[in-house]
């Protein structure tokens, strides 16, 4: 089976990247093999592999995402969907396009 991995410079996909809000600077890399990614990850130090060939990646300490940076804009209509409470929490419109404007 042929590999439908690609790389190619930024700037044939500048303008498909950025409907995502994605400005890439470097190699963009897409569709790449389980093998691809377990030697990119190696390379690169972010994994290592095993004596049985299995990638080996350690997270720290902090493992997952924080409850506390999930943010839901409570807009009408919303409030039967979600399940509020300890995580889901609501935050207005305003103040999820401050924390928008902080990140990009």
């Amino acid at each position: 089976m042929e590999s439908t991995s690609r790389s190619t410079t930024p700037a044939s996909f500048a303008t498909p990247l950025a409907t995502h809000g994605l400005d890439p600077s470097g190699a963009v890399h897409w569709n790449l093999s389980a093998e691809e990614l377990h030697q990119r990850a190696v390379e690169r130090g972010e994994a290592q592999l095993t004596a049985h060939k299995v990638l080996l990646a350690t997270t720290g300490e902090r493992t997952g995402r924080s409850p506390n940076d999930r943010f839901i804009i409570d807009e009408p209509g919303l409030a039967d969907t979600v399940w509020w409470g300890k995580v889901n929490k609501p935050t207005s419109r305003s103040v999820f396009e401050g924390l928008l404007a902080k990140v990009q």
